[in-house]
């Protein structure tokens, strides 16, 4: 499918800049970042959109270079790379590991791939940088209710994929998965993949083991394999 660009009429706008992004989102995200990095930090604002958070972010004093998959209507006022964040590779004539802090506010709902985009975001930051992301909601009660009485979350379904391209759910729980690194210190050589199936236990079982599952073993899924057999 190809890429289209979504981008909210929200009739709000900063220094004539139109904002896409919910009411008090940036003020926040710019909050965190004053919270975080000091003045002249180097800055990715990531999915930019028309540039108003990539203008305030520079009001603020700091050092800000923009991303967006379209440029045409960029108007934030700092230098500003044409780049899908959920790329095969790092934007052109930047190197990995060059900003103090990353945003990518309202950005990972639009990707298919948003942990692909994370780990882009994470090879842009300096070690102990910030990477400040936000992303709809899905876990309020008033989302949840909507799932309830239409079978979607609020801010997704089908007119929200075509209107404003939300096609990536992700609730914070899943967000917290994919922001870790389960192998922080040295990554395994190799990997292997088995499965299990599940069954309640017996009263005895539930009796001695206090559990109401139990796993057995099936099989392997996937043999060990390593990232240079691909």
């Amino acid at each position: 499918m190809p890429e289209q660009i979504h981008r909210a009429d929200t009739g709000r706008s900063f220094e004539g800049i139109a904002i896409h992004a919910a009411q008090g989102v940036h003020e926040y995200a710019a909050s965190l970042v004053g919270a975080g990095l000091p003045t002249g930090a180097r800055l990715l604002d990531a999915g930019a959109g028309s540039g108003a958070l990539s203008a305030r972010l520079a009001r603020l004093g700091y050092d800000v270079v923009a991303a967006d998959l379209d440029a045409s209507s960029f108007g934030g006022g700092v230098p500003i790379v044409e780049w899908d964040v959920a790329a095969t590779s790092l934007p052109s004539g930047i190197d990995p590991g060059t900003f103090d802090g990353v945003c990518a506010i309202e950005t990972l709902e639009h990707v298919a791939d948003p942990s692909r985009a994370l780990r882009n975001l994470f090879a842009l930051l300096r070690p102990g940088g910030l990477l400040v992301v936000s992303t709809p909601n899905v876990t309020h009660p008033r989302s949840r209710i909507k799932f309830l009485l239409r079978g979607a979350p609020a801010y997704f379904g089908r007119q929200e994929f075509w209107m404003s391209g939300h096609r990536t759910i992700l609730p914070d729980w899943l967000l917290g998965l994919l922001a870790t690194n389960p192998f922080p210190g040295k990554p395994p050589a190799y990997v292997r993949a088995s499965y299990y199936g599940y069954r309640f236990t017996t009263p005895d079982e539930r009796r001695t083991s206090g559990q109401w599952w139990k796993r057995e073993p099936i099989g392997l899924y996937y043999p060990p394999v390593r990232l240079t057999d691909r």
